[in-house]
């Protein structure tokens, strides 16, 4: 996935909620912060682009170490009628996914 290739569908961003929030947490904090200082979109590009970035190399990480659980995530929330229960209906894949993922970063497992 490139800078300049559209953004992933929002259920891949849904699926990846978590891991997103976990790696990215400096950056959106940053970039909120920099929002919270000026109303000025252009103030805050740079932040936004760090934000970007790391989504991006996030999703490529996750796409290279999980991408079997994160296609059936992702797959099963986008099947959802609404979003009200569908993490409730796919726990199955979340679980699969979370597990791969803890694989991946074991100094986080416990969490």
């Amino acid at each position: 996935m490139d800078s300049d290739q559209a953004p992933p569908p929002s259920f891949v961003l849904y699926a990846a909620a978590k891991e997103i929030g976990r790696a990215c947490y400096q950056q959106n904090k940053n970039f909120l912060q920099c929002k919270a200082e000026d109303e000025d979109p252009e103030h805050c590009m740079q932040q936004g682009v760090q934000v970007q970035r790391c989504v991006i190399d996030l999703l490529r990480d996750i796409q290279a170490t999980c991408p079997g659980e994160l296609e059936a995530f992702s797959a099963c929330l986008a099947r959802q009628p609404t979003q009200e229960y569908a993490l409730d209906r796919c726990r199955q894949q979340q679980g699969a996914f979370a597990r791969c993922r803890r694989a991946e970063r074991p100094e986080h497992g416990a969490e």
